[in-house]
């Protein structure tokens, strides 16, 4: 008898956690997932990334991300 248990996504960590950039550069982000039977996978192209304001919020838009996780810092 065989019993096939399919994988679950148990977490995402995020990496790195806290970064500061200047105006104009870049800093790459990747997600690793963790899944019910310990696995761990690079899923940072399997992910929505988006950028949430900042409680209290900035003035302005300080960053933008792209579909792969690619932070860029801007000036509006």
């Amino acid at each position: 008898v065989l019993t096939v248990t399919p994988l679950t996504l148990t977490s995402i960590a995020i990496n790195p956690s806290i970064i500061s950039i200047f105006v104009g550069n870049t800093q790459q982000f990747t997600a690793i997932g963790t899944f019910s039977d310990g696995s761990t996978l690079d899923i940072t192209d399997d992910v929505f990334w988006q950028i949430l304001p900042v409680v209290p919020p900035l003035p302005v838009p300080a960053a933008i991300v792209n579909s792969m996780g690619l932070v860029t810092a801007v000036s509006r």
